[in-house]
């Protein structure tokens, strides 16, 4: 019979907005986890992004986005496909352009 490895995880995630005019906003968010703490230890991930949210009509929301995530010593999986290697790490940024149509 075959056993199956069990393994944990944690986090934490951090996220805050301010309004500072009427159609005007600033965010940010962070995240830190640690993927795999039995099989893998030492793995690590950090995510951040900040950006600045206008609407210029009332149906429609823009956002100027920066957007950071490094794996630390080692390889971790994301919605922008694998960032780092076995043992080494990565990094990935990106800027964006955001839109949503309110109806």
């Amino acid at each position: 019979m075959a056993t199956v490895a069990t393994d944990k995880t944690d986090g934490y995630s951090i996220f805050g907005n301010v309004n500072f005019y009427k159609t005007w906003s600033v965010f940010g968010r962070h995240d830190t986890v640690k993927p795999s703490k039995i099989l893998a230890p030492t793995v690590r991930d950090h995510y951040y992004n900040v950006g600045i949210q206008g609407e210029p009509v009332k149906i429609v929301d823009l956002a100027l986005v920066y957007k950071h995530n490094r794996a630390i010593n080692g390889a971790i999986g994301t919605s922008n496909g694998t960032i780092g290697a076995a043992a080494l790490g990565g990094k990935y940024d990106e800027f964006g352009l955001f839109g949503q149509l309110r109806f």
